[in-house]
């Protein structure tokens, strides 16, 4: 009996404990839903014409972003939110967080390669995309990456990754693969932050998790060279896109909801919500 009268309150310090954690995550500067089409207002919208609000396909009745790339398409969306519009300033480091639906015909290119998933930026129209080579004084861009699980020895329906255009780097971004695959027909939460390096120095930080576990984590990367302390994270850029030069081999879509974005010292996810 007096095992289990000091029992009760242990467990009670636990809960207590585990809501106190979940109560100190800040409120983010920028939270879509994604249930109407008032998302608009809130991002830049470059290419949204395969965007629609429809019903989640996971059941349950809530409305959620279709993001649609027909047969043949490298779009997909491309959305932006400027960190300077959230908090009037751009930071030194940013967290995001979204939830993914990957539907069963979602499929990859024969022999080809993925494509390219939200994530966070800084390209000041110079650099950072489209073989506009990042150097550490133009800019740079750390997207979120698809890719077929095999090329990083992993299961599942689409493997992740960091796409990266950083001062380092050859022709191409860097792609750094996750150590987690998402499945068919689940929601699963994606939490990336990146943060850049002391000017000069490799010691910019990237890391990614998925439903709260870290999955990716470097300390290394260099974004901006000696003298560049103004190369920050301009914008969070919403952009879906097969390739590469390849093109999506079925109509398919990609779903998404409960958009986070927090400019400023890095959230880390605690709970899948």
């Amino acid at each position: 009996m007096n095992t289990q009268r000091t029992r009760w309150p242990l467990v009670a310090v636990m809960l207590l404990a585990a809501a106190a954690l979940q109560a100190e995550e800040p409120e983010p500067a920028l939270s879509i839903s994604f249930d109407s089409e008032d998302y608009a207002e809130q991002l830049n919208v470059g290419r949204g014409e395969h965007n629609s609000i429809t019903t989640d396909p996971a059941g349950g009745g809530r409305q959620v972003l279709r993001v649609g790339v027909p047969e043949g398409s490298h779009y997909g969306a491309s959305m932006h939110a400027p960190m300077a519009a959230l908090m009037d300033d751009e930071p030194e480091e940013a967290t995001a967080r979204y939830w993914i639906y990957v539907p069963e015909h979602f499929a990859f290119p024969q022999g080809a390669g993925g494509g390219k998933l939200p994530g966070f930026a800084g390209r000041y129209g110079e650099a950072g995309w489209g073989g506009r080579r990042a150097d550490g004084t133009n800019g740079w861009s750390a997207r979120m990456g698809f890719e077929p699980p095999r090329r990083f020895d992993l299961e599942g329906r689409m493997a992740l990754s960091f796409y990266t255009y950083h001062a380092d780097m050859g022709r191409w971004g860097a792609i750094d693969g996750w150590s987690e695959a998402l499945g068919a027909g689940e929601w699963r939460q994606i939490d990336q932050y990146v943060r850049m390096n002391t000017p000069g120095e490799h010691d910019g930080v990237q890391r990614g998790w998925v439903d709260g576990e870290l999955v990716f984590e470097r300390e290394d990367r260099m974004f901006r060279a000696e003298g560049h302390d103004d190369v920050l994270v301009e914008e969070f850029w919403f952009n879906i896109y097969y390739g590469g030069s390849w093109t999506s081999p079925v109509d398919t879509a990609l779903y998404f909801r409960d958009l986070k974005i927090w400019p400023g010292e890095e959230v880390v996810p605690t709970h899948r919500e």
